[in-house]
């Protein structure tokens, strides 16, 4: 478990379902475009998963932050990394 887990245990979490195979852009994109104008906190470098936060809501706030897991955090790293170019 990453330190982004163990720090905030009751955080929502975002991860890909367990199918089998990779995930596909297409399901990644699904999955992140809901925060794409959030806030990047925090990256767990133990674990690659990343925090998140809405961006017009006061920090700290439980409901305000997400967790984005694996695949689904470098995804949305990666649209974010494109957005921006």
């Amino acid at each position: 478990m990453g330190k982004l887990t163990e720090r905030y245990p009751g955080i929502r979490r975002v991860l890909h379902p367990s199918t089998g195979a990779p995930p596909s852009l297409e399901s990644l994109f699904g999955l992140v475009e809901p925060y794409l104008d959030w806030q990047l906190v925090e990256i767990d470098t133990a674990t690659s998963d990343i925090l998140i936060q809405r961006p017009t809501k006061k920090a700290g706030q439980l409901d305000d932050l997400l967790v984005l897991v694996g695949p689904v955090a470098a995804a949305w790293l990666r649209y974010r990394r494109e957005a921006k170019s």
